[in-house]
């Protein structure tokens, strides 16, 4: 069982804004209130012998459940359609998609509620997960607490705090976790007892390594070590991605000063790529296991294949903001209406968050 105090930092982790005053609210009032278009990691090949890249919109579905429907539709399993990426149920999203070629002729018929079908495209390679850049946002922040010019205004005060401080920090949302957080506890006991991981279990086992990513990261701000380079740490290139392991602290500390590097926390599995050994980086992440309750080898005993693990930057870039006054309509209250991008797999809530909280 994991303490309630930990298990809290787990699930909310505090704000970084919090001292600077927020404008309240709340989201999702209707669906064309969250607006997300995926940003693709890349076009289609032309390939005509294997798949098609399909760009599509749904609105008030979640992914999976217009997986299945259109999965029934063209007589396909759901695995057999490929996606780079879940998002909300309630919103209007705009996504791409990958079907076998063999679907090519049925597409024409298919009809369902909310779903359209915008573009088609050749493509030789099934769409994976986290297949994409990112994600362009358009949000409406209704019933702020203060007329909206003002709530205009610190929102962007909010933007510019963040940016200074390094970016926004990439923790996990709570949706991530269940309701009440109940997918941290379950997936806790399925890696504990050491069984092979059917699909729901490695579900929740994602869900506990996402809950140890968010406690890295706050135990790390507490030390104020969000952007200072501890020796043994594993850094990512912001530009490129790549990730290496620190070997002389005060020189990356000048790259990282000028925006050039970003501290990855860990995903742990059996074949994250740790930092050096014994180092202070390392004792760091030790301390989050310890602090749930975790042996370390837990993860290694359940396989590379099952539970490879990964690492994850703990700031991203909130690119291309901007905030506007939103008008009221459709009998809803006015409110400010927010549009950025987010690198893929960052959550646009956690932004929301960061921009209601304070006094």
């Amino acid at each position: 069982m994991i303490d309630p105090g930990v298990r809290e930092q787990m699930l909310a982790p505090p704000p970084a804004s919090a001292l600077l005053p927020g404008i309240g609210g709340s989201i999702k009032h209707r669906c064309e209130d969250f607006v997300v278009d995926e940003i693709p990691a890349y076009g289609a090949d032309g390939r005509e012998d294997r798949h098609l890249l399909l760009r599509v919109r749904k609105r008030g579905m979640s992914t999976p459940e217009m997986l299945k429907i259109l999965a029934r539709d063209l007589a396909l399993q759901p695995h057999e359609i490929g996606c780079a990426g879940r998002k909300d149920r309630e919103a209007v999203t705009t996504q791409w998609l990958s079907v076998p070629i063999a679907s090519a002729s049925q597409l024409e018929a298919v009809s369902i509620d909310g779903f359209e079908i915008l573009e088609s495209h050749p493509h030789g390679q099934k769409l994976r997960t986290g297949h994409l850049h990112g994600n362009q946002f358009a949000i409406v922040i209704r019933e702020p607490g203060i007329d909206a010019a003002t709530a205009v205004q610190r929102v962007r005060d909010k933007a510019m705090f963040i940016e200074s401080s390094g970016g926004l920090e990439n923790v996990f949302g709570e949706q991530r976790f269940g309701h009440d957080g109940g997918n941290i506890e379950d997936g806790l006991a399925f890696l504990q007892a050491g069984k092979r991981l059917g699909p729901k279990a490695k579900f929740l086992v994602s869900a506990l390594q996402s809950a140890l990513f968010n406690l890295y990261v706050v135990l790390r701000k507490e030390q104020g070590w969000l952007r200072q380079v501890l020796p043994g740490d594993m850094l990512q290139r912001r530009e490129s991605g790549g990730m290496f392991r620190v070997e002389d602290a005060s020189v990356e500390q000048l790259r990282m000063d000028r925006g050039e590097l970003v501290v990855s926390g860990p995903i742990f599995g059996a074949k994250m790529r740790g930092p050096q050994e014994g180092s202070p980086a390392a004792l760091l992440e030790q301390e989050v296991l310890r602090r749930a309750g975790l042996d370390p080898e837990v993860f290694a005993r359940a396989g590379g294949k099952r539970l490879p693990g990964t690492r994850r930057p703990v700031q991203v870039p909130v690119m291309d903001f901007s905030a506007s006054e939103a008008a009221a309509v459709d009998g809803l209250p006015e409110g400010v209406q927010l549009r950025f991008s987010l690198p893929a797999g960052s959550y646009a809530t956690r932004l929301i968050t960061e921009l209601q909280c304070g006094t």
